[in-house]
């Protein structure tokens, strides 16, 4: 499959539109965007005891930044990114996510474990409810957009997302009940909202007409975007609480960060080189894909931002990473990335790669996308049966949280 292809599917919306392609990158990274396509995809996982939960609704009242909740903007503290480690693994128990509506729920998890927020599609008549999860319950979000779709959940119950307007992507927040559309820079077309921080912060990528796609960010208390880049093919994929967002340069060209208030910055990988792409940042940590140079195998890789190093995630036991937290402990699953073995979920924490468990002994195949702050909330999903390597198409998958 073609770089500019694979490019295409990885900035596809959640809603399953895809925008035009963009320009294909100068380097030929089509491994690397192969294998780094799920992080654009929502994915997730929460807990309910069955699935005729109950599902309450919730107000929305449509407004400015004056109606948002403008508590200060504060860096995050040693208690907020340092847990206690525990002197063992602890083993996890598995519970399925059953949504209302009869479709599967896609959720994305905030830090701490205790928000999940997403979407769930109807399995008849296919119409989409952007919902949250807290305390075992689901609230329904009636968002004034079509398509609704939140992509990033933090630790305030903050949701920022997506949504479709004339067969176009917009983004939007959402926070105690006021729903905040984020306006697009002058002469997009489009924007694609990607992650949040705990301030509220959100980043993204801007699409042009001439088919540019360029990092952006919204800061808070701003519906207003700043552009991060003038480079064509640059996305923010991430940004941490003190306001820094990770993404890439030239589609893949550079893994790349951008200070507050300042220029790109490349992130070297295990190899020297800076091919690649950041996906997830959580305290000091970062998770994407790269490769050693333009021709190189692209893996996944995990950075530690405090010194920069960078090492290859393979050889710590996971073949595919999905999420770091704020102690450096991944998730992911152990094989994959187009082998003829199963792709088990797991985590690497402790220093321990520890396999999860199955709902049921026919389950071989899946993966673990989501890990709170403390290790003990993961979330992932499961294919129903048995891994079969030659069998075509996909059956809807298991959404499920481990408590470990």
């Amino acid at each position: 499959m073609s770089a500019d292809v694979t490019a295409r599917r990885l900035r596809s919306l959640a809603t399953e539109d895809e925008p035009p392609a963009l320009p294909p990158s100068q380097v030929d990274l089509g491994r690397v965007l192969k294998i780094g396509r799920r992080r654009r995809r929502l994915r997730g996982l929460a807990a309910t005891g069955s699935a005729a939960a109950a599902v309450a609704t919730v107000a929305v009242v449509v407004g400015t930044w004056a109606a948002v909740d403008h508590r200060p903007l504060v860096a995050p503290t040693s208690s907020a990114t340092a847990a206690v480690a525990e002197p063992t693994v602890a083993a996890c128990r598995v519970e399925r996510l059953q949504g209302p509506w009869g479709g599967t729920p896609q959720l994305v998890m905030d830090p701490t474990g205790r928000y999940l927020a997403g979407y769930i599609d109807e399995s008849r008549g296919g119409r989409r409810h952007a919902v949250m999860w807290t305390a075992g319950a689901f609230t329904e979000l009636h968002l004034p957009v079509a398509a609704p779709t939140p992509m990033a959940v933090n630790s305030r119950g903050m949701i920022a997302g997506r949504a479709q307007r004339n067969q176009q992507s917009t983004g939007w927040l959402f926070h105690d009940g006021t729903f905040v559309e984020l306006h697009q820079p002058p002469g997009a077309k489009a924007v694609f909202v990607n992650g949040m921080n705990a301030n509220g912060d959100v980043v993204g990528e801007a699409e042009f007409s001439d088919g540019r796609g360029m990092a952006v960010v919204w800061w808070f208390g701003s519906s207003e975007a700043t552009l991060l880049s003038n480079a064509a093919n640059s996305v923010a994929f991430a940004i941490d609480d003190n306001g820094t967002a990770y993404g890439t340069l030239g589609d893949g060209d550079q893994a790349a960060y951008w200070p507050k208030g300042q220029p790109a910055r490349s992130l070297p990988g295990p190899d020297g080189g800076n091919v690649g792409k950041v996906f997830h940042v959580a305290g000091g940590w970062a998770i994407g894909v790269g490769a050693a140079g333009p021709d190189g195998e692209a893996r996944w890789v995990v950075w530690n931002l405090a010194t920069h190093g960078s090492r290859w995630t393979a050889p710590l036991g996971l073949a595919e990473v999905e999420a770091v937290n704020a102690q450096g402990w991944l998730a992911g699953s152990t094989e994959g990335l187009g082998s003829r073995k199963p792709s088990r979920p797991a985590v690497r924490r402790y220093g321990v790669t520890q396999v999860l468990p199955p709902l049921n002994e026919d389950q071989t195949t899946g993966t673990a996308d989501g890990i709170s702050a403390d290790g003990h909330t993961v979330t992932g999903t499961f294919d129903p049966g048995p891994f079969d390597p030659t069998a075509g198409g996909a059956a809807p998958e298991d959404r499920v949280i481990w408590h470990c």
